[in-house]
């Protein structure tokens, strides 16, 4: 049986050409998940045997939602994202600057890789969602389908208030990881 890598906030592919080297496309699939409808034509130029393309926002649930931005980052900016209090510190989100899109739920993304894939191997780093995705996975259990999970978070791009509400939930989603045992790293 094949593994499965997630990259979740796949962007134009930078991560999914480094984490290869790693994890080879004769042992893995992937599966590249990006919000961004800018990036989505450079990300299939990558679509092929073992490689899925999803035009969709990792979030807890199926919705939505806006993917914010400010417009002289840049169509394919990786900082994009469905969190309003992402990127605080460097720009305020405008709802005249955002693309509605899609999301997947996570529970039911990793219900679906666990009956095909194992080992399954995560890289979140999804521009502050990644709160609300961790604590799904953690609280339905979920989260032990991923043998190793790669995660960036993002409160150092918060304004200090928004960055105060955000890291006690951070510690919180590290110190239950740790106690699971669950194998995770950061990312940057």
């Amino acid at each position: 049986m094949k593994g499965l890598f997630i990259d979740a906030g796949a962007n134009i592919g930078q991560a999914f050409a480094h984490f290869q080297e790693c994890y080879p496309l004769d042992r893995f699939d992937y599966w590249l998940i990006e919000p961004n409808p800018n990036c989505i034509p450079m990300l299939q130029q990558h679509a092929g045997p073992g490689v899925s393309v999803f035009a969709r926002a990792l979030w807890d649930r199926h919705t939505h939602l806006d993917l914010y931005c400010t417009p002289e980052r840049g169509a394919t900016d990786p900082g994009r994202s469905v969190e309003k209090s992402h990127n605080s510190l460097y720009y305020r989100a405008m709802r005249a600057h955002a693309i509605r899109v899609e999301t997947v739920d996570c529970n039911s993304l990793l219900t679906l890789a666990a009956q095909r894939y194992t080992p399954i191997v995560c890289k979140l780093d999804i521009e502050s969602a990644e709160y609300r995705v961790l604590e799904a996975w953690l609280d339905s259990g979920q989260i032990r389908n991923i043998h190793t999970l790669y995660v960036e978070f993002h409160t150092q791009y918060m304004k200090k208030m928004d960055r105060e509400a955000y890291m006690p939930r951070e510690q919180r989603i590290k110190a239950r990881l740790t106690k699971l045992d669950i194998d995770w790293r950061e990312w940057h």
